[in-house]
């Protein structure tokens, strides 16, 4: 911790002996940084949440399946839920590969 606060104020002076014309260009430089990174954030973390919904979804059929109401001759609430979830477990890997393929 008190490396980092030595780091920062280094940093802080060195930004106060800089012209002001370089100064600019330092902190555009630094707001351009910012703004690549929260724009890679954006792309990145909606696939992210999908993988994650997925594998919940995954974890619960292998649940389902242990309980047995995966055999063959299911049928009630439970398979109706399971078709349910199944279908969105299809939905999530659809938009997952849309994602995915999406020209950058």
């Amino acid at each position: 911790m008190q490396r980092d606060l030595n780091s920062m104020q280094s940093d802080a002076k060195r930004l106060d002996d800089l012209p002001p014309e370089d100064l600019e260009g330092e902190l555009r430089r630094r707001l351009e940084r910012l703004e690549e990174r929260v724009i890679l954030l954006r792309r990145n973390l909606p696939t992210s949440l999908s993988v994650a919904r997925l594998r919940r979804a995954v974890t619960e059929l292998a649940r389902l399946e242990t309980m047995g109401e995966l055999r063959e001759g299911a049928n009630g609430e439970g398979a109706k839920s399971l078709v349910m979830r199944l279908g969105r477990a299809v939905d999530e890997l659809e938009i997952l590969l849309r994602e995915v393929q999406a020209p950058v």
